[in-house]
Order: C-alpha cells, then sequence, then structure tokens
C-alpha cells in the first residue's frame, strides 16, 4: 500500500505539482521520506538569512537593567519566500537592587526570506527606556594620607590600595563598604627606621546620607635610605716573571674608604704597578690586569671591603753588548790583562743580557742560558773589562804593540840600536810613547828609558809614557 503526503487533497509529490510548503515554526522542512523514498524536496536553493541588530536607547547607570530574549547578532535561516516570526528580545529594570524606571521593547517584525537563496539582511528591535539609580545610594570615598617621614613613592616601595586601586564604591545605604591599604617591601637601599602604621582593611556600612562620605587612612613610620660604605683592602700579586718591589712597583690604592646611598656612586683604582723600564722590564701589552672583588666603580649598593688581584706577565728585553775573546765554545787564553785582552782579542763576538750592563749578568745565546765566563775581554777598539756577573766596568786598553829594536838610555843617544821592546807609539818631539811592554801581551809595562837614536822617552811603572826630549 502506498503513503504519501498531502496538503489539502493535493498530494505532495516528489517534483509534484502543485509544491507546497511544510514549517516547522517558521523554519521550513527541506525533505521528507517515506521510508527510503524521498517524497518531498524544497531544498532546491540555499538558505537566506535575517541577523538582529539592536538599537539601545535606554538611559541608565551601569547594571540598572538587564536584557534577554534574542540578544543582538542573533539569526534567522530560510528558503527564500519563506516566512519567519518576529524577533523576542527583552530588558527589565533591575530593581531587586534597587533600580527605579521602566523600558520598552520594539522588536524587529517578522516577515518572509529573500530571495535569492544565501542573502543576508538586517532586522532591528529598539529598546528605549530611563533607569535610575537605587534610591539613597551612597558613595564611600577611600583617602590615603601618607606620612610615613621619608618616604619616596616607588622609589622606597609602593603604597597599595585595594580593590581597583582604591576606586570609590557606590551602593545602597545598609550595604558593606571595604577598603584594604597595604605597604610593599622596601625596595633594595631602603631601611625601616620605625614601623609603618595604618595598614590594613577599612570596612563598614553605607549611610543613607551624605551622598559621598569618605574612608580616611593615615599612614606613619620612617624609612630612609641606608648609607654605604665600601673601604680599599688588600692588593695581592698573580705575575708571572715579575715580584714586587723588584720587576715593578708596588700597587696602592687612590683613594680611602667612600661612603654614600644608592643614589651615590663610587669608584676605586690602583696606582703605581710601573714596569722596572731602566732594567728592561715591561708589562706584556702595556699593563697590569687588575680584579677587584667588587665592581670597582658604580653606585652604591653595600657595605663591603674591595680587594684588588694584579696579574699579568712582564717581560724583559734582551740587550746586546760587542766583545772579543770568546771563540765560539770557549774563552781564549791567556787574556791576563787589559791590554793583552785588547791585543789578542780575536774575533768579536755577540754577549746578551737584560737590564743595565754595569750590573748584568751577560750570555752567550739570546735565551739567556749560557753564562759568559768571568775574565779579561776586549770591548770596542781601545778598551777591555775584566768582567764577572754583576760587574762590567770597562777601562782603557793598548790594542797593539810593536817589537822594536832601540837603545836602552836617553841623552846622549846613539848606542847601538840592540835592545827590544813591546812598544806602542813612536818617537817624537811631540811627546813620549805610549807605551813599552817586555812582553807580547802588553801585561809586562816596565819603568825604562829608551831612544831611537833621535829622542828618548821614559816610561811610568806601568809602562806608560811619562816624560820624552830630543837626543
Amino acid at each position: 500500500m502506498s503513503t504519501g503526503i498531502f496538503l489539502g487533497s493535493d498530494e505532495i509529490k516528489y517534483n509534484g505539482s502543485p509544491v507546497g510548503n511544510m514549517r516547522v515554526g517558521g523554519t521550513n522542512i527541506c525533505k521528507a521520506y517515506v521510508g527510503s523514498t524521498q517524497v518531498f524536496d524544497n531544498c532546491a536553493q540555499a538558505n537566506s538569512n535575517v541577523v538582529l541588530n539592536i538599537q539601545n536607547n535606554i538611559s541608565s547607570p551601569s547594571g540598572g537593567y538587564t536584557i534577554g530574549g534574542n540578544l543582538a547578532g542573533f539569526t534567522k535561516s530560510g528558503q527564500p519566500g519563506a516566512s519567519y516570526n518576529a524577533f523576542s528580545t527583552t530588558a527589565t529594570v533591575n530593581t531587586s537592587a534597587g533600580y527605579t524606571g521602566s523600558i520598552s521593547v520594539s522588536n524587529a517584525p517578522g516577515g518572509t526570506f529573500a530571495s535569492p537563496g544565501g542573502t543576508t539582511v538586517s532586522a532591528t528591535t529598539t529598546l528605549t527606556g530611563t533607569v535610575s539609580a537605587p534610591v539613597n545610594s551612597t558613595t564611600a570615598q577611600l583617602n590615603v594620607t601618607n606620612g610615613i617621614i621619608g618616604w619616596v613613592e616607588g622609589d622606597s616601595g609602593t603604597v597599595n590600595e585595594d580593590p581597583d586601586n582604591g576606586q570609590d564604591q557606590t551602593r545602597t545605604a545598609g550595604s558593606v563598604y571595604s577598603f584594604t591599604v597595604s605597604v610593599s617591601a622596601l625596595n633594595p637601599g631602603w631601611q625601616l627606621d620605625s614601623a609603618i602604621t595604618g595598614t590594613g582593611t577599612y570596612s563598614g556600612t553605607h549611610p543613607s546620607s551624605p551622598q559621598f562620605f569618605p574612608v580616611n587612612v593615615s599612614l606613619g613610620g620612617q624609612v630612609s635610605l641606608i648609607n654605604y660604605t665600601i673601604t680599599p683592602g688588600t692588593i695581592s700579586y698573580n705575575v708571572t716573571n715579575g715580584t714586587v718591589g723588584n720587576q715593578f712597583t708596588a700597587g696602592s690604592w687612590t683613594t680611602g674608604a667612600q661612603s654614600g646611598t644608592k643614589n651615590n656612586s663610587y669608584s676605586f683604582a690602583l696606582s703605581g704597578l710601573a714596569a722596572d723600564s731602566a732594567n728592561g722590564y715591561s708589562w706584556q701589552g702595556g699593563s697590569a690586569t687588575i680584579t677587584y672583588s667588587i665592581a670597582a666603580s658604580g653606585n652604591f649598593s653595600q657595605t663591603a671591603t674591595i680587594n684588588a688581584t694584579v696579574s699579568g706577565q712582564i717581560n724583559q728585553a734582551v740587550n746586546t753588548a760587542s766583545l772579543s775573546g770568546w771563540n765560539g765554545s770557549s774563552k781564549n787564553a791567556g787574556q791576563n790583562c787589559a791590554n793583552h785582552a785588547c791585543i789578542q782579542s780575536g774575533t768579536s763576538f755577540t754577549a746578551y743580557y737584560t737590564g743595565n750592563l754595569a750590573t748584568a749578568t751577560l750570555y752567550t745565546n739570546s735565551s739567556l742560558t749560557n753564562s759568559l765566563p768571568s775574565g779579561w775581554y776586549g770591548y770596542g777598539s781601545s778598551q777591555s773589562v775584566n768582567y764577572s756577573a754583576g760587574s762590567f766596568s770597562p777601562v782603557a786598553c793598548i790594542p797593539s804593540v810593536t817589537y822594536t829594536a832601540v837603545a836602552t838610555g836617553g841623552y846622549p843617544c846613539g848606542n847601538p840600536l840592540v835592545d827590544y821592546w813591546y812598544i806602542n807609539g813612536g818617537f817624537t818631539p811631540a811627546g813620549p810613547l805610549n807605551f813599552v811592554s817586555s812582553t807580547s801581551d802588553g801585561c809586562g809595562g816596565t819603568s825604562v828609558t829608551i831612544n831611537d837614536g833621535n829622542y828618548w822617552t821614559t816610561t811610568s811603572a806601568a809602562g806608560y809614557g811619562a816624560s820624552s826630549g830630543s837626543c
């Protein structure tokens, strides 16, 4: 047996004629089935929409009324040409809270959904009316007087007023007001001199009058900035290749103890620490490194002792001196006087030392590991030095001697030239010979009078020319 859906006496059939509408309230039934057989199709196009807009013309203090029902943005949907009912919005005065007045609502009316499908239009509901605040409402006003001596708001700390930063509280007579006043912990750099008073919760009941009434709070106590002192302390040294007082001078503080609050600054430094440049010492990098136990400068934040540690590396310049009398592995033999060091000096060599040459220790290598033996050495063209570690004092010397035939004796000259002496210089009317020695090494200087047949010279006990004349 077949089953159908009828509109009056007309059966509504799938794609049939006549076409009828089936609705639930204002919403079309899109499709209908009997078993698995579709008997109605009204979904041939998209639904259109009507969106509610509310025009609120109510004059009222906050919280004086409540809006319900269909709110702004509420949407009805349906097939184009289908009808929809009026929107339903409510607005009521909050009389339970003491507010008075009246409100009227003009709901957006019903209508038909617009064509084509998918169209969205708006409908407006208008609210009008006037609402007054509760009768005998009064306002509590928090009034905080900060009498804390020395207090600087934000710098010392913060005075807190709750709730809502101490905003006025308006309620009906008989309602409870409550304010809480508190003081934060002191910020760094501040100290409490006497206890803070006046903090706590202040509450009570709203009177019927006056309309505005104060809730007075007075804070007391005393705070002040902390006065800090920083005192210079020890100076320690951790220097490579150097000790204080030897390779460099001691450091000293440029200032004594300094005092101040967190708003004042301090600065500490060391003077001294000069490398002994006269002896060739210098700081690697140009200066010592100084590490302080606390920041060497800044604003006061503590009472403390500042200590310093000096570190770095001391280097010493390696100097050279040109000498003679060293054959590369050992000292030349037989050099036992100043003159011999000049006369028999041999090939020159470079000696190495640091600091002052007069008090230096000499080495035969630049790494300063091979010490130069003590003894006489040639130094330049007419000097020699009897060197020992820590002592270098050059003296004049005779650079050469010539084995020459002369006659012993002075005026009258002319004795046969059969005597031989080692001499330096010549027989001239200008003056005596430089030097007369009995030995070729120049170490045997002697007192004697000799002549070359034309001029004579007399020498001192050490062999140096003393007087002269013509024969």
